[in-house]
């Protein structure tokens, strides 16, 4: 339910995804699958009145231009860095109503890494839900004792600008984690799921 890196320049920050399938890269030069038919149950999410408990993450354009010149006073980047090249097509900017995403019961899979990695326009990682570091290895296990599972992850710091160094891309993911990461949809949905697969029995 914890936040993680986006991997699609379509999800804002505070978009919740819904897999039942993981990727792991251990280093090894395979990545294999640890994948499940599971399906959410998304008769709670549907319902008209979840949406009132939903809430955007609360950014603003004022808000994250003050994080830009943080970000450049603190590093000492010359010539500093434009909210436009740290923010690239507003992905930073919270959606009125947050997207939930139910991929469950199919082929998309999230990517747990073992090592922090940023997705980026370069669209590198768009395959993927988002990128963690965790899931899989639970797939695994639940995969090898026939435990049906998923997984439910909300982007805490979005895409990066591909043309950015990679440390100007991790430090400004690192603002806006800091910033807005504890604001989620993310155990709403979990809650819902369960709801939902509870009331289904």
């Amino acid at each position: 339910m914890r936040g993680r890196e986006g991997a699609k320049t379509t999800d804002h920050i505070g978009t919740v995804r819904a897999v039942s399938a993981g990727t792991l890269d251990a280093g090894s030069g395979t990545w294999p699958v640890y994948s499940n038919t599971w399906p959410a149950d998304w008769s709670v999410l549907n319902n008209a009145g979840f949406a009132k408990l939903l809430f955007p993450i609360p950014t603003t354009s004022s808000d994250l231009q003050s994080l830009c010149n943080q970000l450049n006073q603190y590093y000492g980047y010359q010539p500093p860095y434009t909210l436009s090249q740290l923010n690239p097509d507003d992905l930073n900017m919270g959606s009125s109503s947050p997207a939930i995403d139910n991929t469950t019961g199919g082929s998309a899979s999230l990517l747990t890494t073992s090592t922090f990695v940023v997705g980026t326009t370069a669209g590198t990682y768009d395959q993927y839900a988002v990128i963690e570091m965790d899931d899989a290895v639970v797939g695994k296990v639940c995969k090898s004792k026939g435990i049906p599972f998923g997984f439910i992850r909300n982007v805490s710091d979005p895409v990066q600008n591909a043309d950015l160094p990679s440390d100007v891309q991790g430090n400004w993911g690192s603002a806006i984690y800091d910033s807005y990461g504890f604001y989620t949809s993310g155990a709403l949905a979990a809650w819902a799921i369960i709801a939902g697969q509870l009331g289904g029995q």
